[in-house]
């Protein structure tokens, strides 16, 4: 009959196999935008012609990765984390995240054809109090590009009032134009945190199990 010890480890084996198998991989992914305003909304003239004026230079430089989990077509958004940086002008903000949204126009209607991505920032007020809401692109389903070329959908950066912060309206939108450049790096494992936990747990039991060496050895 094969020793106890032997079934200890072909299941901590099995197991280590079910977790490799479930290791996410994420590709991080670093998008770089350059451009300038080149129109601003019927109704946001007044609160955004002193702040950003048409020409105005736009810049980005945002840093997520390309998995998207449960993201679907008219759902609820979902919040990716991101880092990086805005500039609009003198007006520099710091990226805390980006709402995601699928959007499709043909196929299946549960699977995206391009990704909707307003990427989220904090930063300096115009002056007329008004906060930064979200700077919208519109990328191809692989998240290398804008879709279409030029872009299907102008960008837009806008700003809301800050009453209205939660309820996303009004929203005062300057309209831009510019180039993309994003450079992906090579997919990494990411274990889950309930799978590091398991794997920590099966290192401590082999662990004991070799410190107390073969069956009757204290004897």
């Amino acid at each position: 009959m094969p020793h106890p010890t032997l079934h200890r480890l072909a299941g901590a084996s099995l197991c280590l196999a079910a977790l490799g198998s479930s290791i996410a991989t994420a590709a991080p992914v670093t998008a770089s935008f350059a451009g300038t305003i080149t129109s601003l909304r019927d109704g946001s003239v007044d609160r955004l012609i002193s702040d950003f004026p048409v020409g105005t230079a736009v810049s980005a430089t945002v840093n997520f990765d390309n998995s998207l989990p449960g993201v679907t077509v008219e759902r609820p958004p979902v919040i990716m984390a991101a880092s990086g940086n805005l500039t609009f002008g003198s007006a520099v903000y710091t990226v805390t995240g980006i709402r995601v949204f699928g959007r499709s126009v043909v196929g299946v209607p549960t699977v995206p054809d391009y990704w909707s991505f307003s990427i989220l920032a904090t930063g300096p007020s115009t002056d007329d109090g008004d906060i930064f809401y979200g700077f919208t692109w519109f990328l191809n389903p692989a998240l290398d590009g804008f879709r279409g070329s030029p872009p299907a959908y102008p960008l837009q950066a806008a700003w809301v009032r800050s009453t209205h912060a939660t309820s996303g309206g009004p929203l005062y939108v300057a309209n831009i134009v510019g180039t993309l450049n994003v450079q992906a790096s090579n997919a990494v494992p990411v274990p889950p945190t309930a799978a590091l936990a398991l794997l920590g747990l099966a290192a401590l039991g082999c662990t004991r199990r070799r410190s107390r060496g073969p069956a009757g050895a204290h004897q």
